[in-house]
């Protein structure tokens, strides 16, 4: 008896721990590969504040603000296509631990991709994407309920 609970618990930890860093290491692997951009606007010293100046910068926070929607978008893109990924994975794995752990991380992977970019995605991407989402889990869940 103590041993099945002593199983059960590691299984617990193997899986939270799975559901936790999966998608921090996605996080982190979108960040090697298109990094945040950096906010370094030119700098004027006062005397410098022209109407020349003021266009500079102004066209320098336009061009960092586009560049921010884009890493915002990708980021997005990837959190979807890596977590839909990750809830796929799970559905076949071999012991249900692992998979609780894999379709967790891609719940919470999608998660976090919608937090980026969310005020930037239309109605209609929203509610598509969300009904994507949820035909996914219930995919997966009808061929988990099929494999017991």
């Amino acid at each position: 008896m103590m041993k099945m609970v002593l199983q059960t618990t590691k299984s617990i930890a193997v899986s939270l721990g799975l559901m936790l860093l999966l998608p921090l290491a996605l996080y982190y692997a979108i960040q090697v590969a298109n990094p945040y951009p950096e906010y370094n606007p030119p700098h004027h010293n006062e005397s410098a504040q022209s109407e020349e100046g003021k266009a500079a910068n102004q066209a320098y926070q336009k061009d960092h603000q586009l560049q921010v929607q884009k890493y915002e978008s990708i980021y997005f893109y990837t959190s979807l296509v890596v977590g839909s990924l990750l809830i796929i994975i799970g559905a076949f794995a071999a012991f249900d631990f692992f998979g609780f752990g894999f379709i967790m991380g891609g719940v919470f992977s999608i998660i976090t991709g919608y937090f980026n970019y969310w005020s930037q995605l239309n109605n209609l991407i929203k509610l598509l994407s969300l009904l994507g989402a949820i035909a996914l889990l219930l995919i997966v869940g009808l061929v988990m309920a099929r494999k017991h």
